[in-house]
């Protein structure tokens, strides 16, 4: 049985946020405190030129999900994982069995931030193949950040970017099925 559905067009208005970073330089007296010096950089932040690295979207009227209850509940999973592993009593514990809990735990608390503000980046290139681990450089396993990095390593083809661990991951699956 086919049951036909019919497309329409909607509209809403998107607001682009986008990240770039320049180097700024101002003159300031030299007793100037900190508060002064961010004033007179971004006085004149307008007057530079940025490469956009990376943008987010937002549908307008939308507000970003308010992650503290998210973020409580999280901590909350990630608390009762390790309870419920053995390690919330006195007796020795295996570091190995440790180990594997906490990583366990945090899987499971990187699950429940997905979509949210709070989801980890990762910063991926394609030239690269993978993404950026801050131990190893480039490969399988990125580094999860839990706020925007500003400096991007290099890639073969200048072509490095932050993006969100799930986006990581539907890259790494869609490679895994093409081969």
């Amino acid at each position: 049985m086919n049951i036909a559905t019919t497309k329409v067009t909607v509209t809403r208005t998107v607001c682009r946020m986008s990240y770039s970073f320049a180097d700024v330089s101002v003159q300031v007296d030299s007793g100037a405190d900190e508060a002064a010096i961010e004033a007179a950089l971004l006085d004149v932040a307008g007057d530079h030129s940025y490469s956009e690295k990376d943008a987010e979207y937002l549908i307008e009227g939308k507000e970003p999900a308010n992650d503290a209850a998210h973020l409580a509940k999280t901590l909350g999973t990630l608390l009762g994982s390790i309870a419920q592993a053995g390690f919330d009593a006195d007796a020795p514990i295996n570091g190995g069995d440790a180990v594997e809990a906490v990583a366990a735990a945090y899987n499971l608390a990187i699950e429940q931030i997905k979509g949210t503000d709070s989801e980890p980046y990762v910063i991926y290139s394609e030239s690269e193949e993978g993404g950026w681990s801050n131990g190893d450089g480039w490969g399988d396993s990125p580094t999860h950040f839990f706020h925007k990095p500003q400096r991007l390593p290099t890639s073969g083809a200048n072509d490095a970017k932050v993006i969100r661990l799930s986006e990581w991951q539907a890259i790494e699956a869609a490679c895994a099925s093409e081969t």
